[in-house]
């Protein structure tokens, strides 16, 4: 198994290492596996990518990091990408939102934040790979679509028992700082469960196309600055 797997993942189709591709490879050959994440950010592309595969796992840890020189973003940043791409401008892609919803609900899920510092690293374990017993990445790829198929990233690939025990360890001592994250992070994505009007839609779609402009006209009325830019 270990054999089959890449030493280094950067995502090139011509080699087919992309790391959303190791990965449904490693969880499809282990058994009862446990995949445990640590990202800065994430989207529902990220699972989209593992899609079958991510179902077969018996416990999944999602470690959610900070953003460098900002405050904890993921909800308006993962807010706005849902509003562009997901229910309330694409009525049709509302029960992708609904099926990992459910998925994320599972009590085998647990999900939390690290807020005691600027959390950049990135890693993924796949517990349970028959022969090696586990398997750890590390490197570049945020838990995203593209992070797990067309960005050009480099992650490595760990193999050797110490090494994968270390990188437990450091994935440990980090979830046992943060915060739990789930009901907070569910709440934001049932925001986008409701069916919406057509109306709705409409006034929507006109708004996610000038945003900007309307963000930008609010900075500079009165030459005060807008709440919005505050």
């Amino acid at each position: 198994m270990a054999g089959q797997i890449p030493d280094l993942i950067d995502n090139r189709r011509v080699t087919q290492h992309t790391l959303g591709a190791v990965l449904v490879q490693a969880i499809g050959q282990a058994d009862s596996p446990a995949l445990w994440i640590a990202t800065a950010y994430f989207n529902l592309d990220g699972l989209e990518q593992l899609n079958g595969a991510i179902q077969r796992v018996a416990e999944l840890r999602l470690l959610l990091g900070t953003e460098q020189e900002q405050s904890f973003v993921l909800t308006e940043r993962l807010t706005r990408e849902l509003e562009r791409h997901f229910a309330l401008i694409h009525p049709q892609s509302q029960q992708k939102v609904e099926r990992w919803v459910a998925f994320l609900q599972d009590d085998k899920v647990q999900i939390r934040r690290y807020t005691n510092g600027f959390l950049h690293g990135k890693a993924y374990l796949i517990l349970g790979v028959p022969v090696v017993g586990a398997l750890g990445i590390v490197g570049s790829s945020n838990f995203t679509g593209a992070g797990l198929t067309t960005n050009t990233e480099l992650n490595a690939v760990l193999k050797q028992t110490s090494a994968v025990n270390d990188l437990k360890n450091w994935f440990e001592q980090l979830w046992q700082q943060s915060a739990d994250y789930k009901a907070e992070l569910l709440t934001l994505l049932q925001h986008f469960t409701y069916t919406l009007s057509p109306y709705e839609v409409y006034i929507k779609v006109l708004y996610e196309s000038y945003r900007d402009r309307l963000e930008g006209d609010l900075r500079e009325q009165d030459g005060k600055p807008s709440p919005i830019a505050l």
